[in-house]
């Protein structure tokens, strides 16, 4: 083993470390440097990306993806721009009989609207179907416990359509301050009762539901930023049973804002009536209206107090509906030929049956819809269009259900009524 104290110490030559000291002093002059440039030019790169209406505000980091703004999510009552749409529930959810189903407090989302357009909102309500009587509203529950419920709902959502924050599709929406509606009353956003199922409360409060959100959003201690009621342009829009739903509440919440344009738009909801392809035996309408105690547009059902159930047929209650109104129309949506008991894949009788009788009626129909009020009616089958990829397709005459919408709404030149032949 080496003994230490006999170690051979080496002196370094003075001419070598006299050198070497120069280059690192030189190195060390011009690595300062070299170093503060690339961090300033980093600082500065950033800043020229990071969006005006976000740029220097506390709280989220931005970052940016092309025109996609990004931040880190907020936990509630959002007060800064965020990617998602962040869950908020309706304040004394009980008190107000605004709940779900199974009595869980309803829940909405939201994200608020950029700067320029922090008095500008659009709200979506949500579809899913409905329930007609006990023993549907229990099948209903045991396929999907999520539309009757708000135990389930996640703590974010993303969106496309109409509520999309991707500048370069949705241009004329996507800065706005955004609403969605989550559906689990089960009852097309009109029940206001109570009913025992096997034993079981089950609450069909759409109507209240619509109504506590709307109240909510007016509120400082819910909403930060500028909150609905300095509101000055609503698109109050729904799909399915939910484009229902948004159209029997449209005068209500028109009435309720009268500060602000409001402006209904509809998505695969329309219905006409005619002798269904086949009879799936359904509860009639009357039947509906009293399980679900469903209150349709009060101008029309005080014209038919004793018969408010035909307040639910579109050919009825259009006429009714004052508040100027968009709709989306496919003349061979798949979900409607269900209910008319025709479904895919379609048999010759059937295809002969769509060709001939249902489809001509729908067109028919869309007669009955104020000149002054926007369509869409493209010969398809598929069923939403608003909150997806399908709101900016051009399906008729090279031209999108989101161009003629923005024609209709800001009164652009261009087609505001497309209705393929």
């Amino acid at each position: 083993m080496l003994n230490k104290s006999n170690r051979k110490v080496i002196q370094p030559d003075p001419r070598l470390v006299a050198r070497r000291s120069r280059w690192q002093l030189l190195a060390l002059g011009l690595g300062l440097p070299v170093l503060v440039l690339v961090v300033l030019s980093g600082l500065i790169l950033f800043s020229s990306n990071v969006s005006p209406e976000i740029a220097g505000e506390e709280g989220n980091e931005p970052t940016v993806a092309g025109d996609m703004v990004r931040t880190a999510d907020t936990a509630k009552n959002p007060s800064r721009p965020q990617s998602s749409l962040k869950r908020m529930t309706v304040v004394n959810a009980a008190a107000r009989q605004a709940v779900c189903n199974d009595g869980t407090p309803a829940v909405y989302y939201f994200r608020p609207g950029m700067e320029e357009f922090k008095d500008k909102w659009v709200f979506h309500v949500e579809g899913g179907g409905s329930c007609l009587n006990p023993d549907g509203c229990i099948q209903r529950r045991q396929e999907d416990l999520n539309l009757t419920t708000s135990k389930t709902a996640p703590a974010s959502l993303q969106e496309g359509g109409i509520l999309s924050l991707d500048r370069s599709k949705n241009r004329d929406f996507y800065g706005w301050n955004h609403v969605k509606l989550n559906y689990c009353s089960s009852d097309t956003w009109v029940g206001d009762i109570d009913q025992t199922i096997n034993g079981e409360v089950w609450y069909f409060r759409g109507k209240n539901i619509v109504r506590a959100i709307i109240e909510d959003l007016q509120q400082a201690e819910v909403i930060q930023t500028a909150n609905l009621s300095e509101a000055t342009e609503v698109i109050w829009s729904g799909s399915s049973a939910g484009g229902g739903g948004a159209a029997q509440n449209l005068d209500m919440v028109a009435g309720v804002l009268p500060q602000a344009r409001v402006v209904g738009l509809i998505d695969s909801s329309w219905g006409i009536d005619i002798e269904p392809y086949f009879d799936l035996g359904q509860p009639s309408a009357a039947e509906v209206v009293a399980f679900q105690k469903r209150t349709y547009d009060e101008s029309c059902t005080s014209d038919f107090a004793a018969e408010p159930y035909r307040c639910s047929d579109w050919e009825v209650v259009q006429s009714y509906f004052e508040t100027p109104t968009f709709h989306f129309i496919n003349q061979r949506d798949h979900k409607k030929l269900e209910g008319h008991g025709a479904a895919a894949p379609y048999d010759p009788a059937e295809s002969t049956w769509i060709q001939t009788v249902f489809r001509p009626a729908v067109i028919n129909s869309l007669g009955l819809i104020e000149s002054s009020d926007g369509v869409y009616s493209p010969n398809q089958t598929f069923h939403i269009a608003i909150t997806n990829e399908k709101f900016f397709q051009p399906y008729i005459e090279n031209t999108s259900v989101a161009k003629v919408f923005g024609n209709w709404y800001f009164g652009r030149s261009g087609p505001t009524r497309l209705i393929e032949d």
